[in-house]
C-alpha cells in the first residue's frame, strides 16, 4: 500500500478546535469560527468542512443556528455524536458575549451537514465549562460527556470532569464526577496580564 503525499496545512482558513466525524464514507470537520462574520457561514456558528480523504477539504457552510438572543455570543469547540438516528452537537457558548461566561449546550440535526438546532444548556448550575467531548462505552453502550470546568473550591483552577448522558442525549444522569484537578501550580500567569485583547486576573491551571 502506498501513501499519498500532501502538504500542510490541509485547510488554511480559520478553523480552531477541529473535530472530525466519519459518516457514510465522508469526513466532516466542525471547528470554532473566527467570528460570525467569517465568510461562508451564512450567519451560522462553527465552520463546517467535508472531505473524502482527510486531505482535500471543501467548506459547505456553517453548522449551527445559534440560540435566539445569543447570536453574538462566543461559541467554542464543537463535537458531534451520532445516536438515536440523529446527530448531536455539544459545544460551549457565552450568554452575553463575555468569554468568561461559557456554558455547555447541545444541538441536533438530521444530517451531519446540519443545520444544527440549539436545544439549550446542559448543566445550567455549573460555572465556566468548555470543550465537551461525547464518548460511548463500547461495552455498556452508555454515552458520557467529558469536559473542562473551573473549580472555585479548594485550589482554584481548571480541571476535567465527566457526566453520564441520558438516552435522549440531551440531559444528564447522576452527579458530575471530577476526574483531574490541579493540586499544585504547573503554570503561573502574571496577575492582570494582557492577553488576546483583554486583561485577565490571576488563574491556576
Amino acid at each position: 500500500m502506498s501513501l499519498s503525499k500532501h502538504s500542510n496545512p490541509v485547510w488554511d482558513d480559520y478553523c480552531a478546535d477541529p473535530f472530525v466525524l466519519k459518516h457514510d464514507d465522508l469526513y466532516y470537520c466542525y471547528g470554532t469560527s473566527g467570528s460570525h462574520e467569517q465568510p461562508g457561514l451564512n450567519g451560522r456558528k462553527f465552520i463546517l468542512l467535508r472531505s473524502k480523504d482527510l486531505v482535500n477539504w471543501e467548506q459547505i457552510g456553517g453548522a449551527l443556528i445559534p440560540a435566539k438572543g445569543n447570536e453574538n455570543g462566543a461559541h467554542w469547540a464543537p463535537e458531534v455524536a451520532y445516536a438515536n438516528g440523529k446527530f448531536w452537537m455539544y459545544y460551549s457558548a457565552s450568554q452575553s458575549g463575555d468569554d468568561g461566561d461559557q456554558h455547555l449546550r447541545v444541538a441536533f440535526a438530521s444530517t451531519p451537514e446540519g443545520p444544527f438546532e440549539d436545544l439549550g444548556e446542559m448543566l445550567p448550575d455549573e460555572g465556566f465549562c468548555i470543550d465537551p467531548s461525547p464518548f460511548q462505552d463500547p461495552q455498556s453502550g452508555k454515552w458520557y460527556l467529558y469536559f473542562c470546568k473551573d473549580y472555585f473550591d479548594g485550589r482554584v483552577g481548571s480541571g476535567t470532569a465527566v457526566v453520564e448522558l441520558a438516552d435522549d442525549m440531551q440531559t444528564t444522569v447522576g452527579d458530575l464526577i471530577p476526574l483531574v484537578r490541579a493540586d499544585s501550580d504547573w503554570q503561573i500567569y502574571e496577575r492582570n496580564r494582557f492577553h488576546m485583547g483583554q486583561q485577565w486576573e490571576a488563574w491556576h491551571q
